[in-house]
């Protein structure tokens, strides 16, 4: 299994929008053969929201493959620039995970 996790934080106030952006690129994924629901976890502090989003494959070759074929779709590339924008004053922080055979 691999496993993608993704933390960011934003501000309480672009919760909504934040989630409706996940939901849209969700439907993307799916249309190109992602199998497996992400979780999606909130922590809240103060007036940020810290989001946890952690995605599971069946193997990095399954995720590459998936990936390549979501980031040449010009749908997820507008999703993108309107979800960068709720980022608050940190990168989005990338993390790969995955089991021991």
């Amino acid at each position: 299994m691999f496993v993608k996790v993704y933390r960011y934080k934003i501000k309480e106030s672009d919760l909504e929008e934040s989630r409706r952006i996940s939901k849209d690129a969700d439907l993307i994924y799916a249309t190109y053969g992602r199998d497996k629901e992400p979780i999606t976890l909130y922590k809240k502090v103060n007036d940020l929201v810290e989001v946890l989003l952690i995605e599971f494959y069946n193997s990095k070759k399954d995720y590459e493959i998936l990936i390549s074929k979501v980031n040449n779709d010009y749908r997820i590339k507008e999703l993108w620039n309107s979800f960068i924008e709720f980022v608050y004053k940190t990168e989005v922080k990338e993390e790969e995970f995955e089991t021991l055979d």
